[in-house]
C-alpha cells in the first residue's frame, strides 16, 4: 500500500503543478489527463503488440475435422477418434471421453490433455 500513497502524493504534484501554471482547474485536469495518457503509451503499444501476437497464435489454433465416437473393447468406455489440424499439420488421435472438456464436434476446437507417440515425417 505503501506505492499507492507514492503514486497518489507524485500524480497530486503534477495536478497541483499544472494548475499552478493554467490557474484554472477544468484545464489543468484536461493537461493532467494528456501527461498521464502520454506515460501510459508505451505500456498501450506494448499491450497491443502482445494481443495482435495472441490473434495470430489463435489462427493457428485450428479445429476438429472428422469426429467419431466409439466403446472400448476392454474398458467398455466411450471414446472419441477424431482428427484435427493444428499448425497445418494433422493427427488422428482418439480419447477418453473423461479426459476430454467439453463435447466435441466438427468445426469446434478442441481442448484436452493427449499424450503423443510415434514418429513425424516430414
Amino acid at each position: 500500500m505503501q506505492i499507492f500513497g507514492f503514486l497518489g502524493s507524485l500524480l497530486g504534484y503534477v495536478l497541483w503543478g499544472a494548475f499552478y501554471l493554467l490557474k484554472d482547474f477544468g484545464l489543468s485536469i484536461i493537461v493532467f489527463t494528456i501527461i498521464v495518457r502520454l506515460c501510459m503509451f508505451p505500456f498501450t503499444i506494448k499491450q497491443q503488440k502482445s494481443m495482435a501476437g495472441t490473434a495470430r497464435l489463435s489462427k493457428k489454433q485450428k479445429e476438429i475435422l472428422e469426429l467419431s465416437e466409439v466403446r472400448n473393447t476392454y474398458t467398455d468406455e466411450k471414446v472419441y477418434q477424431m482428427t484435427l489440424e493444428c499448425n497445418n499439420m494433422v493427427f488422428r488421435m482418439a480419447i477418453n471421453e473423461a479426459d476430454l472438456l467439453g463435447e466435441p464436434a466438427v468445426g469446434r476446437r478442441f481442448k484436452g490433455q493427449v499424450w503423443l507417440q510415434g514418429r513425424v515425417q516430414f
